[in-house]
């Protein structure tokens, strides 16, 4: 057995129900962490131009859009 697993098992040995019941919670989440897949990168920000570019084609006022959707919260 390696030094650490003798580490861990006289630490276990130890300890009471309660602790030991914690670290086991630990390992199950632990374990459940390396099952979830990796995260994506997260998206790319559009430039400034591809945003004009967007707002662009819009026919409304998306100013006035806001303020009133506002005042219904109000």
């Amino acid at each position: 057995m390696t030094l650490l697993k003798k580490k861990i098992e006289d630490e276990l040995n130890q300890m009471d129900i309660r602790d030991m019941s914690a670290i086991y919670e630990h390992l199950r989440q632990l374990t459940r962490l390396r099952r979830l897949p990796a995260h994506k990168p997260p998206a790319r920000m559009p430039s400034i131009q591809q945003l004009h570019d967007l707002t662009a084609i819009s026919n409304g006022s998306w100013s006035e859009t806001l303020i009133n959707e506002r005042e219904d919260r109000l």
